[in-house]
């Protein structure tokens, strides 16, 4: 049984959708990263599993007990967000002590946990301080060992949890080390897709709402499943894509050619990318609009608006493809 299940999670805002019918699963001790573009729902996600925000329909289910409407405070959950608030009236000590589920003094048992926590995030030598006279690394930590206070079930990281820490130059790998100590469950909103790959067990992938693919980093950059997913995992970008769903290809799989010998189309726009083009067609054929990457070495000035080319799979491009909707 999974630690955390989401079944059709969905939250609207006015007249837009956040969340479109979302459902994952996430094992006991596994990392996920939650990639996307701004406004994909990764952090809405994220709050509707701290409890912050309700969703509007599905269920959350965390150790098999259904959470969706328990309150924030009473679900074994710990998130660290950007901008958490930290006491400034009290220590670093005092801070830590706070979330404690146990109430004590800096001795005992109560004190080691403290400072037990404080050493696991590197901020030992820096007990007595006042967090607002620590740097913003450091106080980024500090949330983190607050957290882990309350000994959660499950951790949620939001966006610009890892920015840069002049103390801890790989904040991710850092990140990952502390949940593997600790046997974490954790899932974690990642601003791009180095940070997913290197932190993450799996990772999935949101657009406009919706889980795009869900899998390991390898299999997503192997097989994205769109154009969208290869473009935010930094895979070779597929290519045909029409609007009700196509085959999808690797870039090296197609090649542009005389109309006459392969599927002829009308350039709308074309778009360097270096070591490709990306452009917008419409078939001939029926009239249907789609996007295609191709390989930019020797197409010259085919690739005008208004030209028509055609696109020919190269001889074994098919190899990987997939249907998608």
């Amino acid at each position: 049984m999974p630690l955390l299940r989401l079944d059709a999670i969905s939250r609207r805002a006015l007249t837009r959708r956040l969340l479109d019918r979302v459902t994952l699963e996430v094992a006991e001790g596994e990392c996920l990263a939650l990639l996307g573009a701004e406004g994909s729902g990764r952090a809405s996600l994220l709050r509707v599993i701290a409890g912050l925000e309700e969703p509007d329909e599905g269920r959350i289910l965390l150790d098999g007990r259904d959470i969706t409407r328990l309150p924030a405070r009473r679900r074994p959950i710990a998130h660290v967000f950007q901008h958490d608030p930290l006491f400034g009236h009290a220590t670093v000590f005092d801070t830590v002590a706070a979330a404690l589920p146990e109430a004590g003094d800096g001795d005992g048992p109560t004190g080691a946990r403290v400072h037990g926590l404080l050493g696991l995030v590197g901020l030992a030598a820096d007990a007595g301080s006042m967090p607002a006279m620590l740097p913003a690394g450091k106080r980024r930590r500090l949330t983190l060992a607050r957290a882990l206070a309350s000994g959660p079930r499950l951790l949620l990281v939001g966006a610009g949890f890892g920015h840069a820490d002049p103390d801890r130059p790989a904040p991710r790998r850092w990140l990952r080390d502390v949940q593997c100590r600790l046997g974490l469950t954790m899932v974690v909103v990642a601003q791009a897709a180095e940070g997913a790959m290197a932190l993450a067990d799996r990772v999935a992938v949101l657009v406009e709402g919706r889980v795009a693919q869900i899998g390991t980093p390898a299999a997503l950059t192997r097989s994205p499943a769109n154009a969208a997913v290869a473009r935010l995992v930094g895979a070779p970008a597929p290519v045909v894509a029409g609007a009700e769903g196509g085959l999808w290809l690797p870039a090296e799989a197609l090649e542009v050619v005389a109309p006459g010998l392969g599927m002829p189309a009308r350039v709308l726009g074309a778009t360097m990318l270096g070591a490709t083009v990306r452009l917008d067609l419409e078939l001939l054929a029926d009239g249907r609009q789609l996007e295609a990457e191709v390989p930019s070495f020797g197409i010259g000035g085919a690739l005008s608006p208004g030209s028509i080319i055609g696109l020919r799979v190269r001889e074994g491009g098919l190899r990987g493809g997939a249907m998608v909707n």
